[in-house]
């Protein structure tokens, strides 16, 4: 069984597919930090400290069950775009149900994107790769923990400790630089320019989670 938070249809905001009507299936769990307020100061991840997703609890499903929820969000869709997410999604599609899970929805003609924090190894066929790398806490400006440098899509959280230099040299052929959401609205001021500023040093792009902006989940 998989343990998945929810399953909804939005626009993906984020990254190289913005603007892509998607599902998006968000598992629960994380191998960076508990997801409970209660846990941040704990967390092994700098992420603890001001990640807003909610992958606490949720259900049990079969891969078949999430695949005919999928089917139910993006009835009528053409070739619709499917986002696993988390918490760490492939904590659970390295299992065989998870490995069913995506077997399923490519051969039902889907899109699939994945969307990791990079300590887990990806090893499936046929999906669309997204790397957001998070720092650990005891070591902030430390990569060894980070398994998966080559995919599609690098997604950078601004500010960051790591060595922006050294990521560019990672196998993605889409590289972003993402303000940080501190949760007091859209990013502006010094936070958004000094994201610009880099980006533009590094020949990257600015993703901005447009979604919030309109207010989609």
């Amino acid at each position: 069984m998989l343990k998945v938070k929810e399953v909804f249809a939005t626009v993906q905001g984020e990254g190289h597919q913005t603007g892509t009507p998607a599902v998006f299936v968000r598992f629960t769990g994380c191998n960076l930090w508990s997801g409970r307020e209660s846990g941040r100061e704990k967390a092994r991840g700098g992420c603890g400290a001001w990640c807003d997703t909610d992958f606490v609890g949720g259900h049990r499903r079969t891969a078949e069950e999430v695949v005919a929820i999928v089917g139910e969000c993006a009835q009528g869709w053409l070739k619709p775009l499917v986002v696993l997410t988390g918490g760490e999604p492939m904590l659970q599609l390295r299992t065989p149900q998870g490995k069913a899970l995506v077997a399923m929805l490519r051969a039902a003609d889907y899109t699939v994107a994945i969307e990791t924090n990079g300590t887990q190894a990806v090893d499936l066929d046929g999906v669309h790769i997204v790397v957001s790398p998070k720092p650990l806490t005891v070591a902030p400006h430390c990569v060894d923990h980070l398994v998966q440098r080559k995919g599609h899509t690098l997604k950078v959280v601004w500010p960051t400790a790591f060595n922006l230099d050294h990521l560019a040299t990672w196998d993605f052929p889409n590289k972003f630089l993402q303000p940080r959401d501190d949760g007091d609205g859209p990013p502006t001021g010094d936070a958004l320019q000094g994201c610009i500023s880099e980006a533009a040093r590094l020949g990257w792009r600015v993703s901005i989670q447009s979604h919030k902006l309109v207010d989609l989940p």
